[in-house]
């Protein structure tokens, strides 16, 4: 499917035009289309929008109420798509400390999410914080305290 999207802003303010064809963008321009517009399935007059890059978040820990550490994988998938509505085009999914079982069941469900299309390509890993951090109020932040261990070498791998 071709599309051409006109009267857009780029962050510098010009009226732009954009050619995507399938998923690609495949031309970019200042000013009107000079071409003939016969050979687009759609033509959309973009008066008002703004292009600019999409947002890598690269510590998520949930979205609208729906938390990452005790979320299912359907429910991880419905947040990451309202994330992409907001800009959002890439992130890491955070798991913070908690019980080995409670943090590989995080951890889980977030893996099972990325099988979905779509949001899979979305997810460029998983940020881990913890356990293996100091218990110390400060350095220990908002971590629950009586997860925070020593290193486990076995527990790691």
């Amino acid at each position: 499917m071709k599309i051409l999207i006109t009267n857009i802003r780029f962050l510098n303010g010009k009226r732009s035009f954009l050619v995507i064809d399938g998923a690609y963008i495949v031309r970019r321009g200042y000013g009107r289309y000079r071409g003939t517009s016969d050979h687009f399935d759609h033509i959309i007059d973009g008066r008002g929008l703004w292009v600019a890059p999409g947002f890598i978040d690269i510590q998520t820990n949930g979205h609208k109420g729906i938390d990452f550490n005790r979320a299912t994988a359907g429910e991880i998938v419905w947040a990451i798509a309202d994330l992409f509505r907001h800009g959002v085009t890439y992130l890491l999914p955070t798991v913070i400390t908690g019980s080995p079982n409670a943090m590989l069941k995080a951890i889980y469900a977030i893996t099972e999410a990325m099988r979905y299309p779509g949001v899979g390509r979305a997810i460029l890993g998983i940020h881990v914080e913890g356990p293996f951090i100091s218990p110390l109020d400060g350095p220990r932040g908002a971590q629950p305290k009586e997860h925070c261990r020593a290193i486990d070498i076995e527990e790691y791998q």
